[in-house]
This record gives C-alpha cells, sequence and structure tokens, in this order.
C-alpha cells in the first residue's frame, strides 16, 4: 500500500507540473499533444489525472 501510495503522489505531481508549466508558457493542450504525437483528448487525461483521483478518494 505505501508504494502504490508514493506512486499516487508521484504521479499527482507531474499532473500539476504539466498543468503549471503548460498555462506559465500560454501554450495549448492541443499544441503539446501535438508535439507528443498525441491527442488533445489522451494529454489532457493525463493532466486532469490529478481530478480523477481526487473523485476516487471522495468515493471511498
Amino acid at each position: 500500500m505505501k508504494y502504490l501510495t508514493i506512486q499516487i503522489v508521484t504521479i499527482l505531481i507531474l499532473s500539476d507540473s504539466m498543468h503549471f508549466l503548460r498555462s506559465q508558457q500560454e501554450i495549448s493542450q492541443q499544441k503539446v499533444a501535438d508535439s507528443l504525437l498525441i491527442t488533445r483528448v489522451r494529454y489532457a487525461k493525463y493532466e486532469d489525472f490529478i481530478q480523477a483521483v481526487m473523485n476516487i478518494f471522495k468515493i471511498m
């Protein structure tokens, strides 16, 4: 369980950092997604992971 918690926290930090850095540079999700050769929807899911985890903990 401790390892899972560490993984979740790490992903939350990454997700938050992605959003923060993109916002600071005023770059759209579409531009980042294009650079990564993925869809905007997929990129948004990575960035929105923090919201998904929060929803899971609300259910528990």
